[in-house]
């Protein structure tokens, strides 16, 4: 399992003892520290931690099972290459897991208020998405959609997909 943006590692740390592997990246060096102590704590020997940015990531073509990107998709710059990216890393029959703020749908508000967070520093970059919108974009990367729902205030889109066994 390879997990982008895996924050502290509460995710990863979660399913470790479901898999083989997990291999588990975010931007934040200090984000990775926290996830390394606390596997360790845990007694985890089944997950890697390394911090990367979804461009940085260094691994062999179709060498895993099941890609996750967890509340990660709106906050990419470039979603298409990061689809691209998860596409390329996953095998053929394998799984992409996303969770994804729908902040256009239901808190429209907020385009007016991380603006103000980001000038002091508080809020990281933020693409305002519909839930259709990202279901095409998944969708349009070469995933077939397996499942998906809507949830909550933000209208986070819980996608489940999978890479085709065979090419199209």
């Amino acid at each position: 399992v390879l997990e982008f943006g895996c924050g502290t590692g509460s995710t990863a740390i979660k399913h470790a003892r479901h898999v083989a592997e997990i291999h588990a990246t975010d931007i934040s060096a200090e984000m990775i520290a926290i996830a390394r102590d606390k596997a360790r704590q845990e007694g985890l020997d089944n997950i890697r931690f390394d911090v990367s940015d979804v461009d940085g990531l260094k691994a062999p073509t179709e060498s895993y099972d099941m890609v996750l990107m967890l509340n990660l998709i709106h906050l990419l710059r470039n979603r298409e290459a990061a689809l691209q990216k998860a596409w390329q890393l996953l095998k053929p029959g394998g799984y992409f897991i996303s969770s994804t703020a729908c902040l256009s749908d239901k808190m429209g508000f907020l385009r007016f208020v991380i603006p103000v967070m980001q000038l002091i520093g508080k809020a990281p970059y933020v693409n305002y998405l519909k839930a259709d919108q990202v279901r095409r974009e998944i969708e349009g990367a070469g995933f077939e959609a397996e499942d998906h729902w809507t949830h909550g205030q933000v209208n986070a889109l819980f996608m489940i997909a999978r890479k085709p066994a065979t090419p199209s």
